[in-house]
């Protein structure tokens, strides 16, 4: 946005900035795609036929970008060779469906609507249960070994990659599920949409209401966090974006 107003390079030195620092400390994939995409998607509509043959060709050019990152990270902070940098590749890849075919699998045409309270206990609620019996570590603790559980959770600090979808199925079903995606898609829409206008606007408050939005709703949608949506920081933010709509 300052780029966009003032015409001045220092907006974009800031972005090349934040993403070495994404770089120097070790992130992977995720926060280099939702950051370009963030910053591309208000120019969107924007594009015409041409552009939008560019706009493909760099984003197969990023995508193999990215590809190097992970190698040269792989390199230099795991000392991974060339082997294990594949097959790391592969196990990161497969983790985005396990959770929701092992959870298919051993709870197909179940419901567990009794145990929603391990949900509901983390709403509007600062400090999380240490029992982990919730969201995306549940799962996890249903479907792989205890001991593969406490390494990767309280060891590594680390979760699966994607588990929502499974979490919804696990508690309501196919109808739950259904009736979920209706719902989140019509707010994730919502959201992106008024950033959009916030963006083009130069609306700086309602850009960063939005954006954090954005960023909660990532986890929301895919790592079962479901205490960020039911949250105290959630309704704020609609109460600064709704208030700023009707006295601004």
């Amino acid at each position: 946005m300052y780029y966009m107003k003032f015409k001045k390079k220092f907006g974009l030195f800031v972005i090349l900035f934040y993403l070495i620092y994404l770089f120097w400390i070790g992130t992977k994939f995720g926060m280099y795609l939702i950051s370009i995409y963030w910053l591309v998607i208000p120019l969107v509509k924007k594009l015409n036929k041409k552009m939008v043959k560019k706009v493909t060709i760099s984003f197969f050019v990023l995508i193999f970008l990215l590809l190097g990152i992970v190698t040269l990270q792989g390199k230099l902070i795991y000392n991974r060779v060339g082997d294990q940098n594949t097959d790391y590749l592969v196990n990161r890849i497969a983790q985005q469906g396990q959770m929701w075919w092992a959870t298919y699998k051993d709870y197909k045409g179940q419901m567990h609507i009794d145990e929603t309270g391990d949900e509901t206990r983390t709403f509007f609620n600062s400090k999380l249960p240490d029992d982990k019996n919730y969201g995306i570590y549940k799962l996890m603790m249903h479907e792989i070994p205890s001991s593969t559980f406490y390494n990767k959770v309280y060891i590594g600090g680390a979760r699966y990659a994607f588990s929502t979808d499974a979490s919804v199925y696990y508690y309501f079903n196919f109808i739950g599920l259904i009736i979920w995606t209706i719902v989140m898609g019509i707010f994730y829409s919502w959201i992106v949409k008024r950033y959009i206008d916030s963006f083009l606007n130069f609306r700086i408050i309602s850009c960063l209401c939005f954006t954090k939005m954005f960023l909660s709703m990532n986890s929301i949608l895919l790592q079962s966090d479901f205490n960020k949506l039911f949250s105290y920081e959630t309704v704020i933010l609609l109460i600064v974006v709704f208030g700023i709509d009707i006295f601004w």
